[in-house]
């Protein structure tokens, strides 16, 4: 058994309700708290930070009424409304959830082709004494060669990360998201490369 079920989120509709591919990620948390995987839910996901225009909901606040609607109590509902990405699915909750509760077993939901890419960065950066458990979620996408870029991508950027200095220097000194400083379009492209 789990401490909680994280539910990662995933580009709304302009609306700001959830597309399939998030609905099919919500309805397998729920399956999973009624079998008492888990108490709790966390609904993780502001919105991407490269999505134009922004919703008018977090996909955390669609996610959580969706598990609502499909009879999850609010008592076992957490929303994680920082994070514009997987990196910060992982820090945001992390921080401010899983230590203030210290809760270190976890599982994650999301589509199948996501779930390499999201378990490799939430160990990385809950570390060792985190145990991370995936829930692949079937989907029709076909997105392997986007993953394979984004993952060298990924490994780029968290490869060298060594202690939690280094995960605080990544997420707001050098991440385009969450860095107190404006990145230019050119630093932008160049720091995805």
């Amino acid at each position: 058994m789990s401490n909680a079920i994280i539910v990662l989120g995933w580009t709304l509709n302009n609306n700001g309700t959830p597309k399939p591919i998030l609905r099919d990620r919500v309805k397998r948390a729920v399956e999973l708290w009624k079998q008492k995987e888990a108490p709790y839910i966390i609904m993780s996901g502001r919105w991407g930070w490269i999505q134009q225009p922004k919703p008018p909901n977090t996909e955390a606040g669609a996610m959580v009424s969706d598990a609502r609607s499909q009879g999850v109590l609010d008592s076992a509902l957490i929303k994680e409304e920082e994070s514009q990405d997987t990196i910060g699915n992982a820090y945001f909750t992390k921080r401010n959830i899983l230590i203030p509760r210290r809760w270190s077993n976890i599982t994650i939901v999301t589509s199948d082709f996501h779930s390499h890419r999201a378990h490799y960065i939430f160990q990385k950066i809950c570390g060792p004494d985190y145990t991370v458990k995936m829930e692949s979620v079937p989907s029709q996408e076909k997105r392997e060669a986007d993953e394979t870029r984004i993952m060298q991508v990924i490994k780029r950027w968290l490869e060298p990360i060594q202690n939690e200095t280094d995960i605080e220097n990544l997420v707001w000194q050098k991440h385009p998201a969450y860095a107190s400083h404006r990145f230019t379009e050119e630093e932008i492209k160049e720091w995805i490369a």
